[in-house]
């Protein structure tokens, strides 16, 4: 018997990251006697997940040399930017500016070589740089907007909020109190009232913090739900139409 599609995605997204619990262990299996071309998506999933965790660069500080500081200190000492007695002096580290959530891996460096190309004096305003967020009525592109969830289970709490993106719509889920290991599918209905996969979770003991996609745009979306493996809304979020 072929199961739902998102049912099938979030067993495959479970295999891939062995997190799978015994029961969907079984129902997999189940599922690959009808469809052997689970095994090569799961495949293809880990070895993208394999791709994009090398991809990651790490980082490395390295420590300065003496005589690459000294240079550096004696030449600033010359236009008068530091003291000249400050030359041999060790001098102590900036503290680091604080980057908010979720900003880009690539936004760092950038960041720096803006501080470093017009002087120390612009860092203290980078902080309002980095939380500028697009505010406006629902549907405004990147803008965050919270909505209202109402939950079915009495021991689940699940808070979302929705951003708005030209490839789609995005919701920012925390949620506590879902069944550990097991599998929930978050879906956007559209107002045609089509189902819109953005991807699985599986529960946890721990609160669970993730943000994933649908492909349909925010005014095309008319609620947010999360259903269970037995295709029961557990949760749901109706959207007002921008």
């Amino acid at each position: 018997m072929a199961i739902a599609e998102d049912r099938r995605a979030a067993l495959i997204a479970a295999a891939a990251a062995d997190a799978l619990h015994e029961g969907e262990a079984r129902e997999l299996d189940a599922a690959r006697v009808e469809d052997p071309s689970i095994d090569a998506e799961i495949a293809a999933l880990r070895a993208t997940a394999a791709e994009a965790r090398a991809a990651v660069p790490s980082w490395t500080e390295a420590p300065v040399e003496a005589a690459l500081r000294a240079r550096v200190l004696g030449a600033l000492a010359e236009t008068g930017a530091v003291p000249e007695d400050a030359v041999g002096a060790p001098q102590p580290l900036a503290p680091p500016i604080p980057l908010p959530r979720r900003r880009a891996r690539w936004a760092v460096p950038l960041l720096a070589a803006a501080c470093l190309a017009i002087g120390a004096g612009a860092g203290a305003a980078l902080p309002a740089l980095l939380d500028a967020t697009p505010s406006g009525p629902p549907g405004t592109l990147g803008a965050i907007e919270e909505v209202a969830v109402q939950d079915a289970l009495p021991e689940a709490e699940i808070d979302a909020r929705i951003v708005a993106h030209t490839w789609g719509t995005e919701a920012i889920l925390e949620a506590s109190g879902l069944r550990e290991g097991a599998s929930y599918a978050i879906v956007m209905v559209g107002v045609d009232g089509v189902a819109h996969s953005a991807g699985a979770m599986l529960g946890s003991a721990v609160e669970i913090r993730c943000s994933v996609n649908a492909a349909v745009l925010r005014p095309e979306v008319a609620r947010l739900e999360i259903r269970d493996a037995e295709e029961r809304v557990v949760a749901s979020a109706e959207l007002p139409r921008p």
